[in-house]
């Protein structure tokens, strides 16, 4: 089936996760579109989100809290491009371990990682650390990864706890 098929399908909202690809579920949900720089130093990557060119910058604001309060609440927030996947957690969580991500993530290769959080007034600054028993070397091989795959034009889609909440380009 082409994706134009599956786009026209009627999905009801209940069972919109079931096995469809992320794209077919974009045009119902509300997207912050943004850019998004990394930097890679010892022992963390820092994420630069700022709004993109014609997003208000309230609203990208209010995206960004929402992320920020849903990873505080033990949700796990997606960084995905591609087949690759990185999967952020609240440092301040316990355990460090997060709740059920939905089923699609399974198939793909993915990293743990905790986030915290810094809000500046036109961008927000994220800080990622590998997590709990994950390699170093791995960690930053896969940041290097995903913003090599930005630069080519790839995507990366934002998602918390399920919902997609920012696609971001370099």
């Amino acid at each position: 089936m082409t994706m134009q098929a599956m786009m026209k399908m009627p999905m009801p909202m209940s069972g919109a996760m079931n096995g469809l690809p992320m794209q077919a579920m974009m045009p119902m949900m509300p997207m912050m579109m943004c850019t998004m720089t990394m930097k890679m130093s010892a022992g963390k990557t820092e994420c630069e989100f700022k709004p993109a060119q014609g997003m208000d910058k309230a609203d990208f604001q209010g995206s960004c809290e929402m992320i920020e309060m849903m990873v505080q609440a033990g949700m796990p927030l997606a960084f995905q491009a591609g087949n690759m996947c990185m999967i952020g957690v609240s440092a301040a969580s316990p355990a460090g371990t997060p709740m059920m991500m939905p089923m699609m993530m399974a198939v793909m290769p993915s990293m743990m990682c905790t986030v915290k959080f810094d809000k500046k007034p036109d961008m927000m600054l994220c800080q990622m650390a590998p997590g709990q028993g994950m390699n170093m070397d791995a960690f930053n091989g896969c940041c290097k990864l995903m913003e090599k795959m930005m630069q080519l034009g790839m995507p990366m889609m934002v998602t918390c706890n399920g919902s997609p909440v920012m696609s971001c380009t370099v």
